[in-house]
Protein backbone atom coordinates (compact mmCIF):
# COMPACT_ATOMS: atom_id res chain seq x y z
CA UNK A 1 0.00 0.00 0.00
CA UNK A 2 1.42 3.37 -1.01
CA UNK A 3 0.56 6.49 0.91
CA UNK A 4 0.16 9.68 -1.06
CA UNK A 5 -1.40 13.09 -0.84
CA UNK A 6 -2.97 15.23 -3.48
CA UNK A 7 -2.88 19.02 -3.62
CA UNK A 8 -5.84 20.69 -5.28
CA UNK A 9 -6.12 24.39 -6.02
CA UNK A 10 -7.85 26.83 -8.33
CA UNK A 11 -5.56 28.29 -11.00
CA UNK A 12 -6.66 31.90 -11.39
CA UNK A 13 -4.84 32.39 -14.69
CA UNK A 14 -6.24 29.29 -16.41
CA UNK A 15 -9.61 29.39 -14.63
CA UNK A 16 -9.55 25.73 -13.76
CA UNK A 17 -9.05 23.32 -10.90
CA UNK A 18 -5.55 21.84 -10.75
CA UNK A 19 -4.70 18.55 -9.03
CA UNK A 20 -1.14 17.52 -8.20
CA UNK A 21 -0.03 14.25 -6.59
CA UNK A 22 2.70 14.54 -3.96
CA UNK A 23 5.17 11.62 -4.07
CA UNK A 24 5.47 9.51 -0.92
CA UNK A 25 9.14 10.44 -0.57
CA UNK A 26 8.19 14.12 -0.29
CA UNK A 27 5.50 13.48 2.34
CA UNK A 28 7.93 11.96 4.82
CA UNK A 29 10.90 14.14 3.97
CA UNK A 30 12.30 15.91 7.00
CA UNK A 31 15.72 16.99 8.07
CA UNK A 32 17.67 14.74 10.44
CA UNK A 33 18.42 16.34 13.81
CA UNK A 34 21.73 15.32 15.32
CA UNK A 35 23.31 15.96 18.68
CA UNK A 36 24.91 19.29 19.45
CA UNK A 37 28.52 19.38 20.52
CA UNK A 38 27.35 20.28 24.03
CA UNK A 39 25.10 17.20 24.15
CA UNK A 40 27.97 15.01 22.97
CA UNK A 41 30.27 16.47 25.61
CA UNK A 42 27.65 16.02 28.35
CA UNK A 43 27.14 12.36 27.44
CA UNK A 44 30.89 11.73 27.31
CA UNK A 45 31.45 13.38 30.69
CA UNK A 46 28.54 11.47 32.21
CA UNK A 47 30.08 8.22 30.96
CA UNK A 48 33.55 9.03 32.32
CA UNK A 49 32.35 10.30 35.72
CA UNK A 50 30.08 7.31 36.28
CA UNK A 51 32.58 4.79 34.93
CA UNK A 52 30.09 3.55 32.34
CA UNK A 53 30.89 1.38 29.31
CA UNK A 54 30.92 2.29 25.64
CA UNK A 55 27.76 0.18 25.25
CA UNK A 56 26.06 2.41 27.80
CA UNK A 57 27.16 5.48 25.85
CA UNK A 58 25.90 4.17 22.51
CA UNK A 59 22.54 3.32 24.09
CA UNK A 60 22.25 6.85 25.51
CA UNK A 61 23.19 8.39 22.16
CA UNK A 62 20.62 6.25 20.37
CA UNK A 63 17.90 7.24 22.87
CA UNK A 64 18.77 10.94 22.54
CA UNK A 65 18.64 10.82 18.73
CA UNK A 66 15.35 8.93 18.76
CA UNK A 67 13.89 11.55 21.10
CA UNK A 68 14.98 14.38 18.79
CA UNK A 69 13.81 12.76 15.55
CA UNK A 70 10.39 11.31 16.36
Amino acid sequence: MTTHLTKIWWDLNKHKLVEQAIPEAEIYKREWVGLTQEEKNDLSMEMVKAGKSVNWLTSRIEAKLKEKNT
